[in-house]
């Protein structure tokens, strides 16, 4: 009867395999979460500080400081794009390269990209992917090689 009442007495163990087990995983977490800083988890260019720094180091046009009728050539790593700037404050555009668009279409040139979720609206970046919007949906081009403004306009139009 002794035994009965002691155990009785005696506070219950509250503490399981179980809860220490959670107990020593939230401590190691813990202990990893604190000795990671931000940039381990994410890679700086998928930032917002990040892109806006990659953006200061490579170069690139405005189009919406251009003259309407400016033709811009555009090479990435697969084609050339031949771009007739149509009107330069909303970005209207025709595009046309001979290996996926021989014919010329009208597009908004949304900005470039890294490829991710962060958009610098009108712009052509070298090392970046053109946007475009169409009446086909929405083209995202191979990184940008070299952007050049060309003096003559050669493209066919409507103009």
């Amino acid at each position: 009867m002794s035994t009965q009442a002691n155990q009785r007495n005696q506070a219950p163990n509250t503490s399981s395999p179980d809860s220490e087990t959670k107990k020593e995983r939230s401590t190691a977490v813990a202990e990893v979460s604190s000795s990671e800083s931000k940039e381990d988890l994410v890679p700086r260019p998928c930032t917002l500080d990040g892109f806006s720094e990659e953006l200061a180091k490579l170069g690139g046009v405005d189009p919406s400081l251009l003259d309407p009728l400016s033709q811009i050539s555009v090479t990435t790593e697969r084609t050339t794009y031949r771009i007739l700037l149509i009107d330069p404050t909303t970005s209207r555009v025709l595009v046309q390269d001979a290996k996926f668009f021989p014919l010329p279409f009208e597009a908004v040139l949304c900005g470039a990209s890294f490829g991710g979720s962060f958009l610098k609206q009108q712009w052509i970046g070298i090392g970046m992917r053109m946007e475009l919007h169409c009446e086909l949906g929405n083209i995202v081009t191979a990184p940008v090689v070299s952007v050049e403004i060309e003096e003559e306009t050669e493209i066919a139009g409507p103009f």
